[in-house]
């Protein structure tokens, strides 16, 4: 459980999830990460970008995955820390009630 944390391992945690929850809230027309995501390609489009793309285009897009798929996880990891809140050290549950 959140009992094997040591404490500063604990406020990395709770830091690292709010900056990862944080790029979900950046607003859709700012945010290229969540527009491919909520925006999807129509086939053509995906066809055409396909052919056209670059070794460069490949990593950018599967950066901009990861970076998706990980501040999703991230909200799942939050929510297990807020519900252990009690057997968190003292300076994580402070970070998690006063900054974030």
């Amino acid at each position: 459980g959140c009992e094997a944390l040591n404490a500063e391992v604990a406020l990395a945690l709770v830091d690292y999830c709010a900056r990862s929850m944080a790029s979900l809230a950046i607003p859709l027309s700012q945010n290229e990460m969540l527009r491919k995501q909520k925006q999807p390609e129509t086939p053509t489009q995906l066809r055409q970008r396909m052919q056209h793309r670059t070794p460069l285009d490949e990593i950018h897009d599967a950066n901009l995955d990861s970076q998706y798929k990980t501040s999703v996880a991230s909200v799942s990891l939050a929510r297990y820390l807020c519900e252990h809140i009690e057997s968190l050290h003292l300076s994580a549950q402070t970070r998690i009630l006063d900054t974030h």
